[in-house]
């Protein structure tokens, strides 16, 4: 059998304690316990990198509003993000390297904008190159600003 060669037990056959719980139950316990703005600050990494701000917002941090972007982000996570972004801040600047991870803002983009225009938003869009240094290699990322517009 597969599973005496690995010197595991079959599923069926192994013992499980009731009291232990696995890292992603503890996990979640812990996040449970953390308040709504400490759970939003955090980023995941089992699968990619997820939008998520790079500092938690304060009056004294300016880089609040900065949003990173990757190609197994959520688009409908990253649009809450820059509306939040975009109603505190009145923009949200997103760093992106790579086609997959473009795509991705685009399509949240465009959610953003509608999760923005009945509360009166536009939103305009500048963007740039710019380079990072990603594991001492110098990349070459994509720089979006959202700007968010009131209109009365």
């Amino acid at each position: 059998m597969l599973f005496l060669a690995c010197g595991t037990a079959p599923p069926s056959r192994r013992k499980v304690d009731r009291n232990s719980r696995t890292t992603h139950h503890r996990r979640l316990r812990t996040k449970m316990k953390q308040t709504p703005q400490q759970r939003s600050h955090q980023t995941r990494t089992t699968r990619g990198t997820t939008a998520t701000r790079t500092n938690p917002p304060t009056e004294t941090q300016p880089n609040s509003n900065r949003l990173k972007v990757g190609s197994q982000s959520d688009p409908h996570k990253v649009a809450g993000s820059i509306a939040a972004c975009i109603k505190e801040h009145g923009r949200a600047v997103l760093t992106m390297i790579g086609a997959g991870a473009l795509n991705q803002m685009v399509k949240a983009g465009i959610i953003a904008q509608g999760y923005l225009a009945p509360e009166g938003y536009s939103l305009w869009y500048r963007h740039a190159f710019t380079n990072l240094n990603v594991d001492g290699a110098e990349r070459t990322a994509i720089r979006i600003t959202v700007i968010g517009i009131k209109q009365s």
